[in-house]
């Protein structure tokens, strides 16, 4: 027996992706091999490509629905591999992908590149994240500081005439040591050792995000509706100041009761206070206030 895969000789390749809508969904991506393929999609039409399986790494289970899924290949994305096969050619694996400097846009009517022409983005730059070079043109930290400008003021107010600080971008990524995963729609993760500016950024392509900054602060910033569930209790500890400011309305209905301590003023400012008590107030413990009066006057 030495007709079997490690036996019968190691074919390698390197190749560029052409499809990677894989109709098992098992992560397969179709590769034009150097050498093997010819660039002439006439001859060879990128549906005529064999199938490439994926080799993932020991981190990722790949199986029963766990691990990483799918691959992160695109349409265009260069890759080495070898074929199980051996000199049959017709099962590829791809063992990783590499990153290039593009120089020029890719002639579509051939193959070895992405069909759509989509990828590569940019050209005269390296494929690496802008994010990850500290290049502030990326289309995601300029998108983060329009956000800030426009939904975050200077300062914000707060109740009897005070404000409190917006945060400032802490961004300062140097390479190589911000690791950025970015995905074709524009989501984001990035976890930032820059000396002085460590991060970890978790940014949607809405614009939402959530970003740990060096000092530990924690900043979020939600273009959209935001809804919490809590099965359970929920427990905040604040040691310094607690402000919230509603643009809109602001209401809390509990179905049991609602207490409030201060072991110094509480101080209410409004046009008119309205209370609507089923029974009595009660001030002071003790001192009662008929509920049914059209109007309270405390002075």
């Amino acid at each position: 027996m030495k007709n079997f895969m490690g036996m019968d000789g190691f074919i390698w390749f390197m190749g560029v992706v052409e499809d990677h809508n894989d109709p098992e969904q098992i992560g397969r991506v179709r590769v034009r091999c150097l050498g093997i393929h010819t660039e002439d999609k006439e001859t060879l039409p990128t549906e005529d490509l064999p199938w490439a399986m994926i080799m993932m790494p020991t981190t990722s289970s790949s199986i029963s629905q766990l691990g990483h899924s799918p691959s992160g290949l695109l349409k265009g994305s260069w890759v080495m591999g070898f074929f199980r096969d051996g000199e049959g050619c017709q099962e590829p694996v791809i063992m990783g992908s590499f990153h290039g400097y593009p120089v020029e846009r890719p002639n579509t009517d051939l193959g070895f590149c992405d069909p759509s022409g989509t990828h590569p983005a940019e050209i005269n730059e390296p494929d690496t994240s802008r994010l990850a070079r500290g290049d502030k043109r990326s289309k995601l930290f300029v998108s983060k500081q329009e956000n800030l400008s426009k939904d975050a003021h200077p300062s914000h107010p707060i109740a009897w005439g005070g404000t409190w600080d917006t945060m400032s971008i802490p961004y300062n990524a140097r390479y190589p040591f911000n690791k950025v995963q970015q995905t074709e729609s524009g989501h984001v993760i990035e976890l930032d050792d820059t000396p002085n500016g460590e991060r970890i950024n978790i940014q949607h392509m809405s614009g939402s995000f959530i970003e740990m900054h060096p000092d530990g602060s924690i900043r979020i910033l939600n273009k959209g509706v935001q809804e919490v569930l809590i099965e359970k209790d929920h427990n905040e500890h604040v040691k310094s100041n607690y402000n919230i400011y509603v643009g809109g309305k602001a209401t809390i209905k509990a179905e049991d009761n609602i207490d409030i301590e201060s072991t110094k003023d509480v101080r209410v400012k409004c046009v008119n206070f309205r209370v609507d008590a089923s029974s009595v107030i009660d001030l002071n413990g003790g001192k009662e206030i008929d509920a049914d009066a059209p109007i309270i006057n405390l002075n």
